[in-house]
Order: structure tokens, then C-alpha cells, then sequence
């Protein structure tokens, strides 16, 4: 489905390496992975207001924001995100610079859980998430 979501678009790339790993994946470990393969590379780690929530329950949170720059989008709905929960984990320079990333950006109310449940509820995703991942879904049934 990411490879229909993103169709193509030379501006992204999908890395399957979290799923041909094996077990348990870790964030910090593909960063790691990333950051020896192209150590000159800035990373930046896009996540969900509702994850950097959780950030101290993950494996190795100073080291994720450290390898990669965390980047935090609100949800729909919610306020802008606390980013005083990374300041535990990183020190002052580096918080000045993820700081510099915040992203401002028309908010959507839409979730996977809520596209899971519509689908469930036999109600439309269109216009939620691209034709061609419709399409799929619907091909092999997914989430009813």
C-alpha cells in the first residue's frame, strides 16, 4: 500500500528493512542502520503528535533524537504538540535545532484506526487516502 500511496513519486523512497529484519523492530535500530550507510546524511523522523506522547516508553529515546531529527505533526483536532517531552532526552543546542523543524500545516482529522472502523462500518474512504489504495483494500478485503 506505500507503494501505491507514494506512486512512484521520485521524491520518496520505500525501505522494507523493518519488515525483512525480523522480530521485534526498533526505530533506534534502523536509524542506526541508516546513519552508518550514509553517515553524512541529516535524518529527520516524522512522527504523530500521539507518538511523541510515548517517546519515553521507547527503546533508546535520547539516541532516536540524537540520530535523527524528530519532526511532530499535531493531529487533527489537537493542539500543537508539547515538545518539551523531547527536551528530557536531548540537550539544550540539540533542542534549539529540532525546534527549527516545526511543521505548520493544515490539520486533518483522519487516523488508520478511523479508516480501519469507516471500512469496518461498510462507510467511504474516499478522498482519505489515495484511489489506489482504495482500490487495494477493497481488492483484498482488508479490515472488515
Amino acid at each position: 500500500m506505500l507503494q501505491l500511496a507514494t506512486g512512484g513519486h521520485p521524491s520518496f523512497e520505500l525501505d522494507e528493512r523493518e519488515l525483512t529484519r525480523g522480530g521485534v523492530s526498533y526505530t533506534v535500530d534502523t536509524l542506526r542502520e541508516l546513519r552508518s550507510e550514509q553517515p553524512d546524511t541529516e535524518w529527520f523522523l516524522l512522527m504523530g503528535a500521539d507518538s511523541l506522547v510515548d517517546l519515553g516508553r521507547w527503546k533508546e529515546p535520547s539516541q532516536i533524537c540524537n540520530l535523527a531529527i524528530p519532526v511532530v505533526v499535531a493531529r487533527g483536532g489537537s493542539p500543537q504538540p508539547d515538545l518539551e517531552t523531547i527536551g528530557q532526552f536531548v540537550d539544550a543546542d540539540r533542542m534549539a535545532l529540532i525546534r527549527q523543524y516545526i511543521v505548520n500545516m493544515p490539520q486533518m482529522e483522519i487516523s488508520s484506526q478511523d479508516l480501519r472502523t469507516r471500512i469496518q462500518n461498510k462507510k467511504s474512504i474516499r478522498y482519505q487516502v489515495p484511489a489506489s489504495v482504495e482500490a487495494y483494500i477493497k481488492t483484498h478485503n482488508l479490515y472488515r
